[in-house]
């Protein structure tokens, strides 16, 4: 996989690029709006409580994604176009990332403190900058080392402080934080290839392919995993697709009009919303420990993109 990410991402990864301000300035809004859509759905599991698992909500989810995408094909007549793609193997670990990030995001959200797991999923920045260097051989300058150093602590202490959710990270929780950790390398990995893929694909294809990658792989956990619920519940899961495809649609979007070191950071503000929800629908209020933790994640986010704003975060030096 390494080699499909390195050969899929570098080839499209060209030097400085000198984007518009109001270009930056829109992409920031579809990264907001994306996040902010984000954050709302991977609390699906959390909202309805136990009665339905996190692979049922997950197909439930990619059905309703693929339905609308495929309706939207059929209609315009350009179904075969619309799958048609020179690059599958970069689709396809995408897609395969994209599934699985939001399957831990989910699971994380639905067994630890929202506000834990949002700040966990979205180390994700920091990965990006990890694996920059590693697969572009980025030279990391102390700017931007000091910045992933707040990112990291603030979000260890939103994590280990517990707020009102309880339980921090000890115990039954350390399970749901590694896989949250996972979800968030997954992401990381699926943000290259979508800054990428979105030079040369068009965002109907990027969907379309992320949908039905989808469907295939959670179809068999989803239906052994399966658990009786209304009517109801099944319309709210299925909803989530369309919902989703709004948000995936607002971070291609911003990708195209902004550089990854401006879009990327913007992502961070997922806590926001997240503690937000959490405090709104389940009176899960931050501690003080788990409040100046948001705020030093943001600070680190802040100083990311301030470095990443002048150029491109995938690497510059390819």
């Amino acid at each position: 996989m390494y080699g499909t990410i390195r050969a899929n991402v570098k080839s499209d990864v060209t030097t400085t690029i000198s984007m518009p301000e109001t270009d930056a300035l829109r992409g920031v809004g579809w990264a907001m709006l994306g996040t902010g859509i984000f954050a709302f759905a991977y609390m699906a599991g959390k909202l309805s409580g136990d009665v339905a698992s996190v692979f049922q909500i997950a197909l439930l989810r990619y059905l309703g994604g693929s339905f609308v995408l495929l309706l939207l094909c059929l209609k315009q007549r350009k179904l075969r176009s619309t799958l048609a793609t020179q690059r599958p193997g970069a689709h396809l670990v995408r897609s395969m990332c994209s599934g699985a990030g939001g399957f831990a995001a989910i699971y994380a959200a639905t067994h630890l403190p929202a506000a834990s797991a949002s700040a966990i999923g979205l180390l994700d920045g920091v990965l990006i900058v990890l694996l920059g260097a590693m697969i572009f051989r980025e030279r990391l300058s102390l700017v931007r080392a000091g910045a992933m150093a707040l990112c990291l602590g603030g979000a260890a202490l939103v994590s280990f402080s517990g707020g009102a959710g309880g339980g921090g990270l000890q115990g039954a929780n350390a399970l749901p934080a590694v896989i949250a950790l996972a979800g968030a390398a997954l992401v990381a990995i699926e943000t290259l290839l979508i800054k990428s893929l979105g030079r040369s694909e068009k965002t109907l294809t990027m969907l379309l392919w992320v949908n039905l990658v989808g469907v295939l792989m959670f179809i068999v956990p989803g239906i052994t995993q399966w658990q009786s619920i209304s009517p109801v519940l099944v319309v709210a899961f299925v909803a989530l697709g369309p919902l989703t495809l709004l948000a995936q649609t607002a971070n291609i979007r911003a990708f195209q009009l902004a550089e990854a070191g401006v879009v990327g950071p913007v992502r961070y503000l997922g806590i926001v919303f997240t503690a937000f929800f959490a405090w709104f629908a389940f009176g899960e209020a931050l501690s003080l420990a788990g409040a100046i933790g948001c705020v030093v994640v943001l600070g680190g986010a802040a100083m990311l993109a301030g470095k990443g704003s002048k150029r491109l975060a995938l690497g510059h030096r390819c």
